[in-house]
């Protein structure tokens, strides 16, 4: 039978092999072992090459530091790659982030955003006082600065692109976004109408004019009428130029300056002294143009620690709040004068100098310009907000530097 024929080609006598028979079994095994061998290190090494490309296209180790399945093996030992540890949210952003995600229930946009910034896989790999400040600066209620920060932020997370990120590359978006602070508004600017109701608590009384004779306004001297606004029994003397030139730009009225000075809280409005509009430019904008870096930087109002404030002419018309929250900032610039002399050259700085590090986020576009204006810009928040719900808010985003407000200025 033919099994029995292939039987014996293999096995020609049942008292076993000979010689030479043995040597070719011993050479087919050992070549069998030796192809086989060949074949599972190569296989290693091609997976381990797989492994380290995937490794390195998602945040995994450097080439430079992989070792490589085949290269184990063949070394006699073997390094497995340990999986990154599972990232989460703290608690602390997510008891922040449960409040406001129920403060926004009629909100579908404010929740999408908060939602699709927390979820991401990005979001989990900040450090957790990363997290709460990125929560408390976009997600509050306030339209002074988490409005704007809000709207800068979907403009990142609710692209599709950021989906496709890596989780290390959406951190790094999403650190880029607290440093660089897009939709920062240019100044601190409430909503119309946010000082009427302190206007209609006050009793304001106008009069004059009265003339005076070259009066020497900071553009220059010039011919001048004089009022004297009284607020709430304080006067304070309202210089502005008998003639004025239309080309020199846009001069603030008298009733500007009266609702102005009226809108100020009771802690500013004692720190001024006299306002004079002035004909002319401010003759230090050069100056200022050179150290902020903007060739067209023109001044609006100016103060100095005598609590005397110089308003100038503007190319475009100023709304009523504007006015308003700028005379806010220039007591600032008076205060902080008193208190700590000049930021060049008083360490009594040193204090609002370590709250602005601390705090990692600037108020304002125009408080980036000095350390100076970062206090008035602060001031101005901190004054606008102080008796209103968002104040809450507002500080959880800047607590190291309204801390320091609430010692000069008081709860």
């Amino acid at each position: 039978m033919p099994p029995s024929v292939e039987r014996r080609r293999f096995c020609r006598s049942v008292r076993g092999f000979t010689g030479a028979e043995k040597a070719l079994l011993i050479a087919f095994g050992l070549a069998l072992v030796i192809i086989v061998g060949a074949l599972v290190r190569r296989g290693s090494q091609q997976a381990g090459g797989d492994a380290a490309r995937v490794l390195r296209e998602h945040g995994g180790s450097s080439p430079g530091r992989l070792q490589t399945v085949g290269d184990a093996l063949h070394a006699g030992e073997m390094e497995v790659p340990r999986p990154r540890p599972a990232a989460k949210i703290s608690p602390e952003a997510q008891d922040l982030l449960d409040a406001q995600i129920k403060s926004w229930d009629r909100d579908a946009a404010a929740q999408g955003t908060l939602k699709a910034a927390s979820t991401s896989a990005g979001f989990t790999r900040l450090a957790p006082e990363e997290q709460v400040r990125l929560l408390a600066y976009a997600g509050g209620s306030n339209t002074a600065v988490s409005g704007p920060a809000r709207r800068a932020l979907q403009g990142i997370v609710g692209l599709p692109y950021f989906k496709l990120l890596g989780e290390d590359e959406q951190a790094k978006r999403l650190r880029e976004f607290l440093t660089q602070q897009p939709g920062l508004p240019e100044l601190v600017t409430p909503d119309e109408g946010t000082f009427d109701k302190t206007r209609e608590s006050v009793k304001v009384k106008v009069s004059g004019p009265t003339e005076v004779p070259g009066y020497a306004f900071r553009s220059g001297k010039a011919d001048a009428h004089r009022y004297s606004v009284e607020i709430d029994g304080k006067k304070i003397d309202v210089y502005r130029p008998k003639t004025l030139d239309p080309k020199a730009g846009i001069t603030t009225s008298l009733e500007q300056i009266q609702k102005g000075l009226a809108a100020l809280p009771p802690e500013s409005l004692r720190l001024v002294r006299s306002v004079s509009v002035n004909p002319g430019q401010n003759p230090d904008d050069a100056r200022w143009a050179l150290q902020y870096r903007d060739p067209n930087f023109r001044s609006y109002m100016t103060a100095d620690e005598n609590g005397q404030i110089s308003i100038y002419p503007t190319t475009d018309p100023l709304s009523q709040t504007v006015v308003d929250t700028t005379f806010i900032h220039e007591t600032g610039h008076t205060l902080s004068l008193i208190q700590w002399g000049k930021p060049s050259t008083d360490k009594r700085w040193n204090g609002w100098k370590a709250a602005i590090e601390k705090d990692k986020l600037h108020v304002s576009g125009y408080g980036r310009a000095s350390i100076s204006e970062d206090f008035s810009e602060s001031l101005a928040l901190y004054m606008t907000y102080r008796r209103r719900p968002e104040m809450a808010e507002l500080r959880k985003i800047y607590p190291n530097r309204f801390k320091i407000l609430d010692g000069l200025i008081g709860k």
